[in-house]
């Protein structure tokens, strides 16, 4: 059992000394020890129990044979170390985003606090905080906001923990009280919207008619349409292979990276319009040519230049302003409204589960809506109300 020495005095904060035993080496007892120190504003008697919980959980620890990081560094220290681990796998994009969060948020709120001293306590407080800030734009931060930067602290803890600087993370959300987030209704075309939507597409000029074309039919992502090359093109296949992704780069530049997950390196089969569109495009850019939509630079188009075009066109057509990302949704919705298995469904969008497919659902109700008026209509055809006498 851990032994537990609880110090205090006048000019030293009130700490913890925790050891737990080994089992002996060459005779002599092997023992770890910590220091944990409980938040100032923590009862005497809530730092008492805590400090049981602490060492009970640094004793299992010691049992499984993991041995703690004795530098145990503030967060602010440890954020330094946490970005160079996360920068191998992160985004430009994602990496300047969580850089931001936590200079900004994250740091000046827990910056000054060690991980072992870092308690589910701290973390409460901290979003407790952030849903009383208030927004530049009036009231206050909206609680998918609050879950964003709160999914970065819990990434940083994490990453802790993997690295033995604590025993346990203290963002446990079980041990936290979120804020709920009400479920955002997933922005559509309807198929009346869609088909005006693709007949104002024929006015506009050839690059932009094969990539909406391209997002409604192989409902790729924005950043995974920008970042295609002619070589991934298979026109005699027709098909596509989706192997990258564009993202916006500190400077303005597009950087090309992995695509979101590993289920996104796919292959899907575009239909015939697109496969007219396709070669007509390869004709006016000559066989040169290396990416399938360039910038004037040669590089590829900014995921970024796409979503501005898309909400001029909307504007322009009086067409519901939704984000580019709706064609892809609207891909999924009509594909699940023709019949198409939810399997297919997923493995052409590059869902990793099916489960996110689900989103789709209002299709599949809309559909079988559909299919009980066309029994009101077929009852109507086979069984004509009868004329009353009266009306003779």
């Amino acid at each position: 059992m851990a032994r537990i020495v609880k110090r205090t005095g006048v000019r030293v904060p009130r700490s913890y000394l925790l050891r737990v035993s080994c089992g002996y080496q060459n005779g002599k007892q092997q023992t770890h020890a910590i220091t944990w120190r409980p938040p100032q504003d923590m009862s005497e008697r809530q730092a008492d129990r805590m400090a049981g919980r602490v060492a009970a959980d640094f004793e299992r620890t010691m049992h499984r044979g993991s041995v703690l990081n004795p530098s145990n560094p503030t967060l602010a220290e440890f954020c330094a170390e946490y970005l160079d681990w996360k920068r191998p796998t992160l985004s430009a994009s994602g990496l300047r985003y969580q850089q931001e969060t936590l200079n900004r948020l994250i740091l000046p709120a827990l910056g000054n606090v060690r991980l072992l001293d870092l308690q589910p306590v701290h973390i409460q407080r901290f979003l407790n905080e952030l849903q009383e800030r208030p927004r530049a734009g009036g009231g206050k931060l909206a609680a998918s906001s609050v879950m964003r930067y709160f999914t970065v602290l819990k990434s940083v803890l994490a990453t802790a923990y993997k690295l033995g600087y604590n025993a346990q993370s203290p963002s446990d959300a079980a041990r936290l009280t979120l804020p709920g987030i009400a479920e955002r209704e997933t922005e559509v075309f309807s198929e009346a919207e869609t088909a005006v939507l693709l007949s104002a597409l024929e006015h506009e000029p050839l690059q932009w008619q094969l990539l909406v074309n391209l997002a409604i039919v192989t409902g790729a992502r924005r950043g995974e349409l920008c970042a295609l090359r002619w070589e991934n093109i298979d026109l005699p296949r027709s098909c596509i292979r989706i192997l990258c992704s564009c993202c916006r780069a500190p400077g303005g530049t597009v950087e090309v990276k992995e695509p979101k997950t590993r289920k996104s390196v796919r292959t899907v089969t575009f239909d015939a319009q697109c496969d007219v569109l396709l070669r007509q495009w390869r004709a006016a850019q000559g066989e040169a040519a290396d990416w399938l939509f360039p910038r004037a630079d040669g590089n590829p188009i900014s995921p970024g230049s796409v979503s501005a075009w898309f909400s001029r066109f909307l504007a322009r057509h009086g067409l519901p302003h939704r984000c580019f990302h709706a064609l892809r949704h609207t891909s999924g919705t009509l594909l699940l409204l023709r019949g198409v298995n939810i399997k297919t469904v997923a493995s052409r969008l590059g869902h990793t589960q099916l489960s996110t497919v689900n989103r789709y659902v209002h299709a599949l109700e809309q559909a079988d809506r559909t299919a009980a008026s066309a029994f009101d209509a077929l009852r109507a055809e086979l069984c004509p109300p009868e004329e009353d006498e009266f009306s003779q």
